[in-house]
Order: structure tokens, then sequence, then C-alpha cells
């Protein structure tokens, strides 16, 4: 651009600014920001833990609104809405129950009918229904 006081190329304040600032910050050591980055390391577990209920959460609300809504009889597919947190988490809870709740027989076969002491004998009615509880879970 030209200035139109000097009348030599030169470039506007703005645009001047911004390259100075890019300049410092380029020349700013990574040692600056270690804080930074060490702070920001501490939170990747947050981070999953979002995701998680997130993704898993939108995924077993959609499919828990689905079977309630094709029971119904309604077989137009409609995303559920997601106004608050609440809603991701509640059908979370309900696949972690379900999957406690289908795998407890099996836990209560193996420990109590001793089938985790190392001397112990079991019968082939203890391994019966270990097999069946897991064949359910």
């Amino acid at each position: 651009m030209v200035c139109p006081t000097c009348s030599n190329l030169c470039i506007a304040a703005d645009d001047y600014a911004n390259l100075e600032e890019g300049e410092r910050l380029r020349a700013r050591s990574l040692v600056d920001d270690l804080g930074t980055i060490g702070f920001a390391a501490k939170f990747p577990a947050f981070g999953r833990g979002f995701a998680i209920l997130f993704s898993d959460g939108v995924l077993y609300s959609y499919a828990f609104y689905v079977v309630s809504r094709v029971s119904d009889g309604d077989l137009r597919p409609v995303m559920p809405d997601f106004s608050e947190m609440s809603d991701l988490a509640r059908p979370l809870s309900l696949v972690f129950l379900a999957f406690v709740i289908s795998w407890t027989p099996f836990f209560a076969a193996m420990y109590g009918l001793g089938l985790t002491r190392p001397a112990a004998d079991p019968q082939p009615l203890a391994w019966l229904l270990v097999g069946l509880a897991g064949l359910g879970g």
C-alpha cells in the first residue's frame, strides 16, 4: 500500500502490530509455556470422561428413546432432546446397572460355590450354574 503522506510503500498500523505480535510469539521459547502445558496435561482424564459421557450417552439415550417410541407404535425416527447433561447420564447409568445385574449371577456362582479357592473340588452342578450365568450375562 502506498502511504498518502509520504508516497512510500508501507503497511497499515494494525497489520504492522499483528506482524510484530506474530514475531514476538515465534521468538518466545517453549520453556515459557511449560507451566501452561503442565496444567493442561492434568486434564486428559476429565476430557476422556466427558467424551465417554457424551458419545455413549447420546448412543444409549437414542436407543432407549427409539425403543420407547416403537413400543408406543410411533415408527417415525426422531432424535431425543438433550437439553441437560442428565439427559445423557441417565441412560448411561441404566446401561451400567443392566451390566451389573446381568453379571451378578455369574459372580455369585463363582464366589458363593467356592470356585475361586484353589483346593476346591466343585460339583458338576456348580460348573453348570457358572456356565449358565456366563451365558446369561
